[in-house]
C-alpha cells in the first residue's frame, strides 16, 4: 500500500491547507472514512484491480470476495461471514493484477442509520471481526443479489456460475478505472478463472449466505483470449466504418467484449463479427463490409440489411464509427 497523508479538522478555528473539515455528527466517521477510501483509491489508479467489495478469509471456504453495489447487503454479509475468519475488507477490495493476491483495507463497517439514507461506521470490535492485512487468491467470486420483501419477482435463495460474459460486464461495473491497469480486463478473465468461475447468490438474508457458500456448484471454464489494436491494412476513405477508440478488448465464446475508458459492451452474434473485421482491416466500406461478412460467417438472403442494420446499432452504441 502506497503512503497517504491527510489531515482533518473539526472545523474550529483556522482550516489548514488541504484540510478536510469533518463536521462533528453520527456520520463523522463515515465521513472521514470515506475521504481516506477516495486518496487510496486514487494512490492505487493503474496498479490495482479496484473492485467495490468485501472481502473475508476463512478456514472453511477461503479468501471470499462479495461484490455488489450499495443496498446489496454487502456489508452486513461481510461482517456475518467475516466473523468465522479474517476480515479485509467491507467496501474496497485491492487485487494485485499479477498474484491475484489481496491487500487487507480493514476499514470500519459501513451501515445505514435506520430511517435514513445517511450512513456510520461500526467498529470491528463491536462485530466480532479480526482485522486482516493481506489475503491470498479469491477462492470465491460472488455477485450479491439481495431480495427485499415478498413480491412475487423474487425468487427462493440460490446459487450459479455466471457466463464469463456476464460476470465480467457485473464486475466492471464495480470496478474503479480498470481500463487504465495494463491489461487490467483480461487480468480480470483470469481472475475469475482462477476462482472458477464468478458466483451469482440471491438470498434474502445473510443468514442464507453462508449455507449457499457451502454448497457452490462446480467449476466452469470458458475459453477467451486477449486481442489488441491492428493497424488498418490499407488507407481508410470518407464515409467507411472503423472502429471507435477502446482501450481493452476480449474475444469470447459468444462474441467479443469490449472495454473503452469506463463503458463495457458484450457485442454477441453479427455484432461481434463486424468489430472483428474492422479491428483486423481497418475502415471498410459498407459493401466490402456486407463481402467479408459472407466470407466469414456464409451468404444469408438477408445479409445487407442484416449487416446495415448491426452497423447501425455498432455506431449508435458507440463501438464503430464513420471515417
Amino acid at each position: 500500500m502506497p503512503d497517504v497523508e491527510l489531515t482533518f479538522v473539526t472545523g474550529e478555528g483556522p482550516v489548514p491547507p488541504g484540510a478536510t473539515v469533518v463536521a462533528p455528527s453520527p456520520t463523522e466517521t463515515y465521513a472521514l472514512s470515506g475521504a481516506i477510501t477516495r486518496a487510496v483509491l486514487t494512490s492505487l489508479i493503474g496498479r490495482r484491480i479496484l473492485l467495490h467489495a468485501g472481502t473475508i478469509d476463512t478456514p472453511r471456504l477461503g479468501v471470499v470476495v462479495l461484490v455488489g453495489p450499495s443496498g446489496a447487503g454487502k456489508s452486513t454479509a461481510t461482517a456475518r461471514l467475516g466473523a468465522e475468519g479474517a476480515y479485509l475488507s467491507d467496501e474496497l477490495t485491492i487485487i494485485d493484477p499479477d498474484t491475484f493476491e489481496v491487500t487487507g483495507y480493514p476499514k470500519p463497517v459501513s451501515r445505514s442509520i435506520p430511517g435514513s439514507r445517511a450512513k456510520r461506521d461500526v467498529s470491528l470490535p463491536s462485530l466480532h471481526l479480526m482485522p486482516a492485512c493481506a489475503g491470498g487468491s479469491p477462492d470465491l467470486i460472488v455477485l450479491l443479489h439481495r431480495d427485499r420483501g415478498n413480491g412475487s419477482e423474487n425468487g427462493p435463495p440460490g446459487l450459479e456460475r455466471m457466463p464469463l460474459a456476464s460476470a465480467l460486464l457485473r464486475l466492471i461495473g464495480q470496478t474503479s478505472s480498470l481500463n487504465r491497469v495494463p491489461g487490467g480486463l483480461a487480468a480480470l478473465a483470469r481472475l475469475i478463472d482462477s476462482a472458477g468461475g464468478a458466483l451469482r447468490a440471491r438470498y434474502h438474508e445473510a443468514s442464507e449466505l453462508a449455507d449457499l457458500l457451502d454448497h457452490a456448484p462446480a467449476p466452469i471454464s470458458e475459453w477467451w483470449a486477449e486481442v489488441e489494436a491492428c493497424r488498418p491494412s490499407h488507407d481508410v476513405q470518407p464515409r467507411d466504418l472503423m472502429l471507435a477508440p477502446f482501450d481493452q478488448a476480449l474475444a469470447l465464446e459468444t462474441g467479443v467484449l469490449v472495454l473503452a475508458r469506463r463503458e463495457a459492451g458484450h457485442l454477441e452474434g453479427l455484432l461481434g463479427v463486424i468489430w472483428e473485421l474492422l479491428r483486423v482491416h481497418g475502415g471498410l466500406s459498407l459493401d466490402l463490409l456486407q463481402d467479408l461478412v459472407a466470407e466469414e460467417i456464409g451468404p444469408h438472403p438477408n445479409a445487407a440489411r442484416r449487416v446495415r442494420s448491426a452497423a447501425d446499432r455498432l455506431i449508435s452504441g458507440g463501438w464503430v464509427i464513420r471515417a
